[in-house]
């Protein structure tokens, strides 16, 4: 009976997290589908920020120059 209780705890705990982890998981799995590169904190040079993959990395795309 304690194993059961234990289980619920477990389960309950894991239904917790499971939302910041899928869209921890979705913001990565959408900057690499729009073509961009997840990288931790800012983007290097010749790359702009497009958005956020998770709260320390940046999702950055490469900047292309026009040319006049």
């Amino acid at each position: 009976m304690r194993t059961l209780y234990l289980l619920f705890a477990v389960s309950l705990f894991m239904v917790q997290i499971a939302p910041g982890f899928f869209q921890i998981y979705w913001n990565t799995k959408l900057c690499k589908l729009n073509g961009g590169s997840c990288f931790l904190r800012s983007c290097p040079r010749q790359f702009v920020s497009f958005g956020t993959c998770t709260q320390e990395c940046m999702c950055c795309i490469r900047h292309r120059r026009t040319r006049d």
